[in-house]
């Protein structure tokens, strides 16, 4: 068990050197910056969605094909946070803020991409009595508690693009970690 309350730290410190590794800077510019950051905060907001469709159609039937699943997703989108925060801090100490109309933009898009996760967690949250029966409940929680150190990182990188709606993404992710934190303690 004791392997089990180590697992996030060696994920995270295992997958932060491969995000480095992976993540290319983007050098093109400004537009080029802002369209990927938009786009992986969409993509991420993509998987998050039909982890939340997938988790909704488990069953006693599918348990032991969609249960797996659930971690191994989980484990993903800690992945595809911790590469988008790298890309984002690639981009230096102190990257141009972004206008404003730009700001604006990825406040909605960071918001669609909160409201995803919070259905997500819900559902969760509402399986974690079918789950607790099965042996998925810790890969569950320990991804969880992934996502939870990742956001903190996420959220400091992206808030310096966006000084001019710094208090609405703020916002946001206070929301997201207040539905970790509730999801997580379900899981423990």
């Amino acid at each position: 068990m004791k392997f089990f309350s180590l697992l996030p730290t060696v994920c995270l410190t295992a997958l932060s050197g491969l995000s480095g590794a992976l993540a290319a800077p983007t050098t093109n510019g400004t537009e080029d910056a802002t369209v990927a950051v938009i786009t992986q905060i969409q993509a991420i907001t993509t998987t998050s969605g039909n982890l939340n469709s997938l988790c909704n159609t488990l069953s006693i039937t599918n348990i032991f094909t969609v249960g797996p699943q659930i971690g191994i997703t989980l484990q993903s989108i800690v992945t595809s946070v911790i590469t988008t925060t790298t890309q984002i801090v690639q981009m230096g100490p102190s990257p141009a803020p972004y206008p404003d109309a730009i700001a604006v933009q990825i406040v909605s898009v960071l918001t669609n991409f909160v409201k995803v996760h919070q259905l997500l967690l819900s559902t969760l949250i509402g399986k974690e009595g079918f789950l607790v029966q099965f042996p998925f409940v810790a890969p569950i929680r320990l991804a969880l508690v992934a996502i939870e150190k990742c956001v903190d990182a996420f959220a400091m990188a992206l808030i310096k693009l966006i000084p001019t709606q710094s208090a609405a993404a703020g916002t946001q992710i206070t929301m997201l970690k207040g539905s970790l934190t509730v999801a997580i303690a379900k899981y423990n």
